[in-house]
């Protein structure tokens, strides 16, 4: 029975976090056609708004948002690594990592972990994007340009420049850590593998079992 029921459930809670996600991304893209005016020259959606903020709006049509107010206080080259990092979300989907651990905290909501790992993927796709601004412009324009964002509010469904582990990042450019050896890469690698099929395996093994017994004919 809960082989059947976690399957099930996990699906319904898929269904409704995608299903929820896309339908506020499409009222966000609704909105933004009426009151933003799109960039020819950079590709971006400027939005008249005296506070700082940029985001970018993933979907078929991802659109980058930069305010009026976050274009008259950041610098050309800041503004680069903004453009750059929001572009990296919309090409990477890291939309859909966010979603992946949205399911899991609304399937387990007393389990604390998944909470976690829901603020850990948030920061990490965070990361990354700034990994990917960083090839664009130097590493302190991207930190300057977080520090003048921090303040930024954006959309929920929307994925924001300095609303997730703005610290952390800050630090992390400033001070950056030796690259990872190629034995810790493949260690850490095959770890998080380990995490991700060992339970399938555990969860699967009766039902292999009984196909190769005499007593269940499939």
């Amino acid at each position: 029975m809960l082989a059947g029921v976690l399957p099930a459930w996990l699906t319904v809670c898929a269904v409704r976090v995608l299903a929820g996600g896309w339908r506020d991304r499409r009222r966000l893209h609704r909105s933004l056609s009426l009151i933003a005016q799109p960039n020819d020259e950079s590709g971006m959606v400027v939005l008249e708004a005296p506070a700082a903020a940029a985001f970018c709006v993933p979907g078929r049509a991802g659109r980058i948002v930069v305010t009026r107010g976050a274009l008259e206080r950041l610098t050309a080259t800041e503004l680069d690594g903004v453009l750059a990092h929001e572009a990296a979300h919309l090409q990477g989907r890291h939309n859909l990592a966010v979603a992946l651990s949205q399911v899991l905290a609304r399937a387990f909501p007393r389990v604390r972990v998944f909470e976690v790992a829901t603020r850990e993927t948030r920061k990490l796709i965070e990361l990354l994007a700034d990994d990917v601004a960083v090839q664009r412009v130097d590493r302190l324009s991207v930190a300057s340009a977080i520090v003048s964002l921090v303040e930024m509010k954006a959309p929920s469904a929307a994925l924001a420049m300095a609303q997730d582990a703005a610290a952390v990042r800050v630090s992390r450019l400033l001070q950056p850590e030796p690259p990872m050896t190629p034995w810790r890469y493949r260690l850490g690698a095959f770890g998080a593998l380990a995490v991700a099929v060992v339970p399938l395996l555990i969860a699967g093994y009766p039902a292999f079992s009984a196909a190769l017994s005499d007593l269940c004919n499939i």
